[in-house]
């Protein structure tokens, strides 16, 4: 099954369109999208230098944005991570639950578009139960978030 990105219009922000046979898959692909996005190579990174990432949301939604929003501010304060994973999802006590990694900061950011935040205006997750969007396969978890810049 196909994962990916897409950049789709939108008048003063970016709207990022991901999508995967899994939620994670999913996730990880809106995570490398945004990663591109603010410039950063993402690459295979060594076990070793991978740093564990662990959200948690009161739903789907929220996860969406907890993730890329942790991207966000690790681009911030470290510049952006050369890359990020998804490892599980879990629903744990009424939350959902992301475990996570990322790799160091990208040593060579090209131009990239400073992101400020993953906002909740316009989101939507859907399964692949639901109809489908236009611009994915059939049958994959996909996202629409807009990005504040």
């Amino acid at each position: 099954m196909n994962t990916g990105y897409r950049l789709l219009e939108h008048t003063a922000d970016i709207r990022l369109l991901a999508y995967g046979p899994s939620f994670e898959a999913m996730l990880q692909a809106a995570g490398r999208g945004l990663l591109e996005i603010m410039g950063a190579h993402t690459t295979s990174t060594p076990r070793a230098r991978l740093r564990p990432v662990v959200l948690k949301a009161r739903d789907r939604e929220g996860l969406v944005v907890a993730w890329l929003n942790e991207l966000v501010y690790l681009a911030a304060v470290e510049g952006p991570p050369a890359g990020c994973g998804v490892s599980a999802v879990r629903e744990e006590d009424g939350q959902h639950r992301l475990d996570g990694w990322v790799g160091p900061s990208c040593p060579d950011v090209r131009p990239g578009v400073e992101v400020k935040a993953a906002t909740y205006h316009g989101l939507r997750v859907r399964t692949p139960e639901d109809r489908p969007a236009s611009r994915i396969p059939p049958g994959t978890w996909w996202t629409e978030v807009v990005l504040d810049i």
